[in-house]
């Protein structure tokens, strides 16, 4: 079939159909603007859809790795103040103990300056704790230690004289 129009010769690559006759000499079918847009619309109409979901998807996945990586730096955050925390504590604590070390330190240089003046006030430390002016000392506590138990017992004896005596007035006031 062909049209009572003469065929058209192109010069230029054919863009659609190509209709072939009977000649060796290739016709190309006549194109409207308004159909191939309609056709690139359609097609792109429908990879406009598509592209859209394709893009919504990778949305809600990014909006997910978000929120996960805000999440992870809040933890971050979170266990970083905790650890900033028990260090301050532990701070305290090693300065807390360096002083009672130091003050325990002084204390113990004290009494070992006092204990060797005490030893070479005896005499050069050969006769121990007990020679000389300490002997004298323990000897004179245990005197006080002796009238102190002496005095105790006395009021001890007192005591229940006082006692058997309340228990004598209690029985006479309950006859009468």
């Amino acid at each position: 079939m062909q049209s009572d129009q003469p065929p058209q010769l192109s010069t230029t690559p054919p863009t659609t159909d190509t209709i072939s006759s009977s000649s060796s000499v290739s016709v190309v079918a006549p194109t409207t603007p308004s159909s191939s847009s309609s056709s690139s619309s359609a097609a792109e109409v429908k990879a406009t859809p598509q592209e859209f979901q394709k893009i919504k998807s990778q949305n809600a996945i990014l909006k997910k790795a978000i929120i996960q990586e805000q999440q992870k730096q809040v933890q971050k955050e979170k266990e970083t103040r905790e650890t900033e925390k028990r260090l301050r504590e532990k701070v305290e604590e090693v300065d807390i103990l360096q002083f009672n070390n130091d003050r325990l330190s002084k204390r113990i240089s004290l009494l070992l300056d006092e204990i060797s003046g005490m030893k070479t006030k005896q005499g050069g430390g050969g006769g121990g704790w007990f020679s000389g002016g300490a002997s004298k000392d323990l000897k004179q506590k245990i005197d006080e230690l002796e009238i102190l138990r002496h005095e105790f017992e006395e009021k001890i004896k007192e005591n229940e004289k006082l006692h058997t005596q309340k228990a004598d007035l209690e029985q006479q006031h309950n006859q009468i």
